[in-house]
């Protein structure tokens, strides 16, 4: 038996060269046109370039209809890989074997892969006005911003079967295969697929919560079966009417209300009762704070005592505040008293805002920090003495809930009242409510921003514009203070929180093209 001598490859060296591959699930030719139409299915060259040369897009979706917006894409992922790109040359002679050769042209570190199945595609009804729509915002142009003006959502009908436009056969009715109705489901398109490739495993089976109840139409009288889930919210909120709604406000809650006052504790729900007794308008911080860490817990996540003893307005100087059923504020001059100053404030990042419920016990739970000291929010974070930074700035402070000195004068001046309560100052003029909340806004971010107390002199040319200004309450026309900002470039642009340093950029660049 002949043996042979081992012998060791010859070692090569890799080129440096880079390619992406794509493995594409289907026929692609070496013609030009072929390739186009390849490249086109995947977005076009942008996309491909994007998944490639972006380390955080990995999807890249194939569409095997690119001018239909409704087609179903199939997704691909990019995925690292460990490969090398071979140059294979295949030579054939006359009368010869081939003869083969083979070439390292480079790597490919990222590949796309195709592994998802190909789902169902959806033809919607090229007439809906959604389709339209969609249609019409893709192609922007002139006939765009009509289309958007005059469009409206289409009458929604619970009868999804209607009769066949074509009568059938004898022998077509007595098959039981052949459907006997049309269906009238209106289902647009999807805006958004979702990447999930794996269906839930739910076997056909009904939701257990569901039942099906009979129902009758109010107009024709015919009977329906619905399917009814049992476990959904009965819930409600709060009564809210308008600041120009005529008529009485509500005086307590409807009967869906007092059928599930058995369900909430009526020990609780007496003592908030008798806190509206107190005072008859609560901002939600200030009602809150008024009681323990678990009753606090409790009202938060019934939803359903604070419903039962008050109702809301939607707009006006009273606005998402809790009032006290049958008493309306809009006929008490007295009601001016529990008007809020709010203000638009972004707090650090290292002063996050906390919940009003925290899962600490009330006895660890320290009195409100001074200047300078970073203690959690009290359970007096609703009141303002001009001494005392709060973090809880967002709601703002009710009036009466406001003890320094200098704004006590102020809120119970009153000499510069309105003879009506008015949708934006409530009772107080359009100068004397600016002059308010002006002040207020000053020693507040002094507290915030400057870690310092704002003394009253400080605020001496807030206080000399009520001299100049003429008192005109109910005019057309009113005089408004604008405080002067001496510190308007150390301002910080109101932001979202946790803002990245790229953010901080845009913002600087915006500020200096406002400029």
């Amino acid at each position: 038996m002949e043996e042979h001598t081992p012998t060791t490859a010859t070692s090569r060296r890799l080129p440096q060269t880079s390619f992406y591959s794509i493995e594409y699930p289907g026929y692609v030719s070496e013609t030009p046109e072929a390739l186009a139409s390849a490249l086109k299915t995947l977005g076009g060259q942008a996309a491909v370039d994007k998944v490639f040369k972006q380390p955080r897009s990995r999807i890249l979706d194939l569409k095997l209809r690119p001018d239909d917006l409704f087609a179903h894409p199939i997704p691909g992922e990019a995925v690292n890989s460990l490969k090398i790109l071979v140059k294979v040359t295949r030579r054939k002679r006359r009368k010869e074997e081939p003869v083969y050769t083979a070439e390292l042209l480079g790597t490919i570190p990222r590949t796309v892969r195709f592994r998802a199945m190909a789902d169902f595609q959806y033809t919607p009804d090229l007439n809906d006005p959604i389709v339209k729509l969609r249609q019409s915002m893709d192609a922007l142009d002139m006939s765009t911003v009509e289309t958007i003006k005059s469009f409206v959502f289409p009458v929604e009908k619970e009868d999804y079967a209607l009769p066949l436009d074509v009568p059938l056969t004898p022998e077509a009715r007595s098959d039981p295969t052949i459907p006997k109705t049309r269906s009238n489901l209106r289902i647009p398109h999807f805006p958004v697929f979702s990447r999930a490739t794996i269906p839930l495993q739910y076997n056909y089976k009904p939701n257990a919560f569901s039942t099906v109840q009979t129902i009758q139409d109010p107009e024709t009288g015919e009977e329906k079966q619905r399917l009814i889930n049992k476990t959904r919210f009965k819930g409600f909120g709060t009564l809210a009417i308008d600041f120009h709604d005529s008529g009485e406000v509500p005086s307590g809650p409807n009967d869906h209300m007092n059928s599930l006052i058995p369900t909430v504790s009526a020990d609780l729900l007496r003592r908030v009762r008798e806190q509206f007794e107190i005072r008859p308008i609560w901002a939600r911080v200030a009602l809150l704070n008024q009681f323990s860490l678990t009753d606090r817990r409790e009202i938060f996540h019934s939803k359903m005592i604070i419903p039962l003893v008050s109702y809301a307005f939607n707009d006006g100087p009273f606005r998402d505040m809790y009032i006290r059923f049958g008493y309306d504020p809009r006929n008490d001059v007295d009601a001016r008293f529990y008007q809020r100053v709010t203000f638009r404030y972004t707090m650090p990042n290292y002063q996050r805002r906390r919940p009003v419920i925290e899962n600490r016990n009330p006895a660890d739970i320290p009195k409100p920090h001074m200047v300078g000291i970073d203690i959690p929010v009290s359970r007096t974070s609703h009141i303002f003495d001009g001494k005392t930074a709060q973090n809880e700035v967002g709601p703002g402070f009710q009036l009466c809930d406001i003890h320094d000195p200098l704004l006590e004068s102020l809120i119970n001046d009153a000499s510069d009242l309105r003879a009506e309560c008015h949708e934006r100052d409530g009772w107080y003029s359009a100068a004397a409510f600016d002059r308010i909340k002006a002040v207020t806004r000053r020693k507040l971010f002094g507290l915030i921003e400057e870690n310092r107390i704002i003394s009253d002199s400080e605020v001496a040319d807030i206080m000399e514009k009520k001299a100049t200004l003429s008192k005109a309450a109910g005019g057309k026309k009113e005089p408004r203070i604008v405080a002067p900002d001496k510190d308007i470039k150390k301002r910080k642009r109101n932001r979202a929180k946790g803002a990245g340093p790229w953010e901080e950029e845009t913002v600087r660049a915006l500020t200096k093209l406002g400029r």
